[in-house]
């Protein structure tokens, strides 16, 4: 499964429900609130294509997600982050967990560390057309 990544005001703004045009006089209407929407199904085991809308660099190492009821853990080749997450409806937020074990010496590459304040500020989440999911 693929894995579409936004930072939480960006994706704010881009889940946004098209307003109908409104007669004039009439108020157009308001999406329901986050926790009144649907909870998209998360879990499984997702790649990370894109970040902010744009895809990422070919070139840099893959950052590969497994998610189940209750943890978001990653791994970008010897890079590894873990939170705890909740979700009500499609509000959704995160609480970074402590890692344990051996990890790289290396820096992150930008991709990596975009990923980390991404996922570590998500507000929402939401399933793409194309099967994807945006947190």
């Amino acid at each position: 499964m693929r894995l579409h990544i936004l930072a939480g005001a960006l994706l704010l703004a881009s889940c946004q429900a098209a307003e109908a045009p409104s007669r004039k006089g009439e108020e157009s209407p308001k999406p329901p609130p986050l926790a009144e929407r649907p909870t998209p199904k998360i879990t499984g085991k997702w790649q990370v294509v894109a970040l902010n809308g744009r895809p990422l660099n070919p070139a840099a190492p893959p950052i590969l997600a497994a998610i189940n009821a209750e943890e978001l853990a990653a791994q970008s080749q010897c890079v590894k982050w873990s939170w705890a997450y909740r979700t009500s409806g499609a509000a959704f937020s995160t609480r970074v967990k402590p890692m344990f074990g051996p990890m790289c010496a290396r820096g992150l590459t930008q991709e990596e560390q975009l990923f980390d304040r991404i996922m570590s500020t998500a507000t929402q989440i939401r399933h793409l057309t194309d099967g994807g999911l945006y947190p």
